[in-house]
């Protein structure tokens, strides 16, 4: 590294290496094992016969150890599905990930899980770089979420006319209504011919001289306006 025009190098002086490492003066050589990252500059001093000197200096860099890839939980947004996979360590060199019976080996990392499989379900996730795979087993951990569908009109019940003081009944059949979902709790009737009668099912109901109201083992919540009004859910 140095050389004496007009005399002989006796020494060498090496400064500023990094922790783990070593000048050998003998053998001019640094060598060891560095412990810490960082980026250290070097110095190296000759002195000749004459005792005069000459420095030289470098950059010496420590990297951190490349560690195998691992796999990470991914990141899972309950309500929209966006999926993406997680990884760290790795030598820095392209990443594929997969995911069993769901998703293929790509370089792509963010997805839309299906919302039939964001709740409890576990999933084999795969990530490979370099020809070294690795797998994580990861379960959804989403709440299962159940849409309520409304109650449905099977049929119409036809506008009807009477005359005052005429006795009168309307019958309503259970069949009228139906829920895809569950069961009909409550049904309610309003604008109700003061005086009359409403059959719903096997029971009959008469008005008393005022609005007329009933409630019974069926659901209301859909709304059909006529002669007569009939709410249900």
């Amino acid at each position: 590294m140095n050389s004496e025009a007009d005399g002989q190098i006796v020494s060498v002086a090496v400064s500023g290496l990094p922790v783990g490492l070593n000048y050998n003066a003998t053998t001019g050589t640094i060598s060891g094992t560095p412990s810490l990252i960082g980026s250290s500059e070097v110095t190296a001093t000759a002195t000749d016969n004459n005792n005069a000197t000459v420095t030289e200096y470098f950059v010496l860099i420590v990297k951190r150890a490349t560690l195998p890839l691992q796999l990470l939980d991914p990141i899972l947004d309950c309500n929209t599905g966006r999926f993406e996979f997680r990884s760290t360590e790795g030598d820095g060199t392209p990443i594929e990930c997969a995911a069993d019976n769901l998703y293929s080996w790509n370089a792509q990392t963010v997805y839309t899980l299906p919302q039939a499989i964001r709740a409890g379900n576990t999933l084999t996730l795969r990530a490979r770089q370099s020809g070294t795979e690795q797998t994580l087993r990861y379960t959804t951990p989403c709440s299962a979420t159940t849409t309520n569908k409304p109650p449905v009109v099977n049929g119409v019940v036809a506008d009807q006319t009477t005359r005052v003081g005429t006795s009168f009944s309307v019958p309503v059949p259970t069949s009228l209504f139906s829920d895809p979902d569950g069961t009909i709790v409550s049904v309610s009737v309003f604008g109700f011919t003061c005086g009359g009668f409403l059959q719903f099912g096997n029971a009959f109901y008469r008005g008393n001289g005022r609005c007329c109201r009933f409630m019974d083992s069926y659901h209301y919540g859909h709304r059909r306006q006529g002669a007569h009004g009939i709410n249900y859910v």
